[in-house]
């Protein structure tokens, strides 16, 4: 009866897992997506561009509803998997 009790609390707490099963459903799809390519480098290459702009999405997110700031660093001209990962 915790939702006729204290129905804000009930929904801040279903709107929560709510959100973190719908960034792991998007992660599942993302790795499932990259899984579909034939060649090692055009999986890698998907699954980085994907999480690359995941991360993107979720940055401009915090900074307009949030009003987070974010620092931006430069990054090399061609970006490849592993200068990616020595970063």
């Amino acid at each position: 009866m915790e939702f006729v009790d204290d129905t804000q609390t009930w929904l801040r707490e279903y709107h929560s897992r709510s959100i973190v099963e719908t960034g792991e459903l998007d992660a599942e799809e993302t790795v499932r997506r990259a899984a579909e390519k034939k060649l090692l480098d055009r999986k890698a290459t998907e699954l980085l561009a994907r999480v690359v702009v995941y991360n993107i999405h979720e940055l401009v997110y915090l900074k307009y509803a949030n009003g987070v700031d974010i620092e931006i660093n430069p990054v090399p001209n061609r970006v490849t998997l592993m200068n990616w990962m020595a970063n």
